[in-house]
């Protein structure tokens, strides 16, 4: 974001419906596909409010296993290791810090999410570059050698958060320094960044691709900023006006904000006709796939949404299909923001646990997710959805409209096998070579569908 900006245990541990592709793509392709639909939770990011107290952090355990009940695949888990890490050399991380993470590295493991680890902002400008260079090298090779014995395949790196006020030659300084130095203790480990500007596709596409052949890349569309931040305090006067319709309508368009009369705002407010739609926002995404396929390398959507105090939800729900079915068009795994404040997928006040009967139920099905209640129910089945031979001798026959992303697991809810079916009708899975019991999970263009599979 633009900076200011009851549960079974086998359903917690089988949702993790990631993609898997061949073998002749890169380690970092494979892992982009498998991140499939995640959420930010943005609990360790709040730098605006001082260093919380970590002893009563809440980052639950129970709220991480909903997460993953819902249907998400992944959780990238922004935190500011800025404000933990000492302002003198070796720029020591307070371990208190550490210990939060460790727990949801463990806690998103045993639910089969995969985990993006993100360098949440920090203090990198034009203005002070060389000073705070080797500070933010530092902080980046304590998170590498902290988590270089986790699984490569589930834990991502991500480096640093929607770097502005720095100018692409400095960032690319930037780059060179913290991949070697991260090199060095976590070599097979995915890496993953964006580009100057807010990690927008204009940054994107000034990118060197040949620093690392390890690394998922990170767009972020907040596009047109005048709807997606109107009412944001932080984003003035730009995100002055509110009551900004998605589609633009010229019928409920508002007036211009007095305060924004006469400033930038202006501009944005004119374009609006023009940006505020579908196939301009949907040309985001496809912009960022045409660098991504000319330099064959993935690219991830880690953030996109909308504050929700002044937007009416049926834009919100609009706008937020509109860069789903982008990204799943073009194959591009995407990360919401995000679980439960400002941009949340609930309604209700961020207080944790969540209540799930303030979960915005249209905003997570345009997601691609399903709310669970509280008794755990099971996920919906995508209707003419057929899975056969079951028992099988090693291949499942998938037959379904749309089939999309899936997954095998076993019985004590680990990842054994994924696939991407990349929107066929029809689509085969291998099965592990171990004969027993295993649960399929595969969505469809009818949702999302859970079924018991024998392997004989």
């Amino acid at each position: 974001m633009i900076p200011m900006l009851r549960l079974g245990p086998l359903v917690a541990l089988l949702i993790g419906l990631l993609a898997g592709p061949t073998s002749a793509q890169s380690p970092a392709q494979d892992r982009a596909d498998a991140l499939g639909i995640g959420i930010n939770v943005s609990w360790l990011e709040q730098y605006w409010l001082g260093t919380p107290d970590l002893s009563t952090a809440p980052l639950w355990a129970a709220e991480f296993a909903r997460i993953a009940e819902f249907g998400f695949q992944h959780v990238r888990l922004p935190i500011v290791f800025d404000v933990y890490a000492d302002t003198e050399p070796p720029y020591t991380i307070d371990p208190a810090i550490w210990a939060v993470v460790d727990d949801v590295v463990a806690t998103t493991r045993d639910l089969g999410l995969m985990l993006v680890l993100d360098n949440h902002h920090g203090r990198l400008e034009d203005t002070n570059f060389e000073e705070e260079l080797p500070r933010h090298v530092a902080i980046l090779a304590q998170l590498a050698e902290r988590y270089a014995d986790t699984d490569p395949d589930r834990v991502l790196l991500e480096l640093y958060n929607e770097p502005h006020d720095l100018s692409n030659e400095r960032w690319h300084t930037f780059l060179r320094a913290a991949i070697d130095t991260m090199r060095q203790a976590a070599p097979t480990h995915t890496l993953v960044y964006g580009g100057i500007n807010y990690n927008g596709v204009e940054g994107l596409e000034l990118l060197d691709p040949t620093l690392d052949d390890n690394v998922v890349y990170a767009l972020h569309i907040y596009d047109p900023l005048i709807f997606t931040h109107q009412g944001a305090g932080w984003v003035q006067p730009e995100a002055a006006t509110t009551g900004i319709p998605f589609p633009y309508d010229a019928a409920t368009m508002p007036p211009l904000a007095a305060e924004a009369v006469g400033t930038d705002a202006e501009f944005l407010y004119a374009a609006y006709p023009e940006q505020g739609t579908p196939a301009y926002v949907r040309g985001r995404v496809e912009r960022a796939v045409a660098w991504a396929q000319t330099h064959a390398v993935p690219v991830w959507l880690g953030e996109f949404g909308t504050l929700k105090f002044f937007a009416d939800n049926e834009s919100r729900v609009i706008y937020t299909q509109t860069l789903v079915d982008a990204a799943r068009d073009t194959g591009m795994s995407y990360a919401y923001w995000e679980w439960n404040e400002g941009f949340g997928v609930f309604d209700g006040p961020p207080t944790l646990p969540m209540n799930v009967d303030d979960a915005n139920e249209r905003l997570l099905s345009a997601l691609g997710v399903t709310v669970v209640s509280e008794e755990g129910a099971t996920p919906p089945v995508a209707a003419g959805l057929q899975v056969y031979p079951n028992p099988s001798a090693g291949r499942l026959v998938l037959e379904g409209e749309r089939l999309e992303r899936g997954g095998v697991f076993d019985v004590l809810g680990r990842q054994v096998a994924t696939f991407n079916a990349r929107g066929a009708a029809r689509f085969e899975v291998t099965l592990p070579s171990t004969p027993g019991v295993y649960v399929l999970r595969v969505a469809t263009a009818d949702g999302t569908t859970t079924q018991r599979v024998v392997r004989q």
